[in-house]
């Protein structure tokens, strides 16, 4: 059997015998949603990394594009009872350097850690041309649970010069990054602030917690006025 933890992004897996953690492929491993025939399956990335001492527990430790998949799913890797291991072929081999089979074999999820982590800002950028901030995550969150109206944008921090988002557009799915047109009203209202938005020193962000969840229904790491952060990225009005 094996144990998935979304919160490290790590498996654990269980053998009857030691196994040659040398001889572990990856690639010959993928998760699932359905014991077979399954309808969501992924293969777990190459890059992978394991434990390091040969043994009858063997960890896994998940890339990040492999944990946000997971999290990105609502029928999958979300309970025991929708997440699967498979063990292709020569996925492991024993101390005997016996593979593990011609045939691949399922393994049941034994326990599941949810992920307890809240998302946060990790960068935003400013598309002055097409009225739109692009916010970047740690994680994957909940698209229909954004609300822009939690986000004040300033022109340094704990500025004066600052304005509230009165509402916003959200374009997209589920994913790691937040895509939001504000609206005609906003955009008026922050250009008539000369010093608001003007260029990227002039461009930082605060905002509350009700701005956004990850799958998990975690509100997101606030960032109060005091702590605002500054643009990455800055993209002035052509027009």
């Amino acid at each position: 059997n094996f144990s998935l933890d979304l919160s490290e992004g790590r498996l654990w897996l269980e053998f009857d015998e030691i196994i040659n953690l040398a001889s572990i492929d990856c690639q010959k491993f993928s998760l699932q949603n359905e014991q077979v025939n399954a309808t969501t399956v992924l293969a777990l990335s190459s890059e992978s990394q394991t434990s390091f001492v040969n043994s009858t527990t063997v960890e896994i430790n998940l890339t990040k594009s492999n944990l946000e998949y997971i999290k990105y799913q609502t029928n999958f890797g979300t309970s025991t009872e929708n997440t699967w291991l498979i063990l292709h072929a020569d996925a492991v081999v024993d101390m005997a350097m016996t593979p593990n089979g011609n045939m691949a074999s399922e393994l049941y999820c034994a326990a599941l850690l949810e992920d307890e982590y809240p998302p946060r800002l990790e960068r935003f950028s400013v598309y002055m041309d097409t009225l739109t901030i692009l916010l970047d995550f740690d994680e994957v969150v909940n698209i229909s649970s954004v609300d822009s109206t939690a986000i004040t944008l300033l022109s340094s921090r704990n500025s004066s010069f600052n304005y509230s988002l009165t509402g916003g557009n959200v374009t997209g799915d589920n994913g790691p990054q937040i895509m939001l047109q504000m609206t005609p009203r906003d955009m008026n209202a922050i250009k008539s602030i000369e010093s608001l938005l003007f260029d990227r020193n002039s461009s930082w962000i605060s905002f509350t917690q009700n701005l956004v969840t990850d799958m998990n229904h975690h509100p997101v790491i606030s960032i109060p006025p005091h702590s605002a952060i500054q643009s990455s990225a800055y993209y002035n009005d052509t027009e």
